[in-house]
């Protein structure tokens, strides 16, 4: 069962710097999702949209956290070339900075209904 663990996360690591950039970029479309809610008042879709998708990367970091740390690994981005400086971050800090911003977003955006 460990080795299949172990397995799994080699596959898997890869994949989190990028993972990193795309909550990023949704960060930054959700922020002016709610710029434009506020000043024009129809960007629920774009709010529920990228609170969603924030939602499940944020999810999905928490997840790797946990499973990291039951293999017995320590759960940090390592990546020399940084942009969003998501280097050496814990995954459980990068999880709930995409989850509280998503679970924002989709309050935020339930408050209108969508047009």
């Amino acid at each position: 069962m460990k080795q299949a663990m172990l397995d799994a996360v080699s596959y898997v690591t890869p994949f989190l710097l990028p993972l990193g950039y795309v909550g990023g970029v949704l960060l930054l479309i959700g922020g002016l999702g709610l710029v434009i809610w506020i000043f024009k008042g129809w960007g629920t879709r774009l709010l529920r949209f990228s609170g969603r998708l924030l939602l499940v990367l944020g999810a999905f970091f928490l997840i790797c956290q946990v499973l990291w740390m039951v293999v017995g690994l320590e759960p940090r981005i390592t990546e020399e070339a940084s942009l969003l400086e998501f280097k050496s971050r814990p995954f459980w800090m990068v999880g709930l900075a995409f989850l509280l911003p998503g679970f924002a977003m989709r309050i935020i955006g339930s408050m209108r209904p969508t047009y």
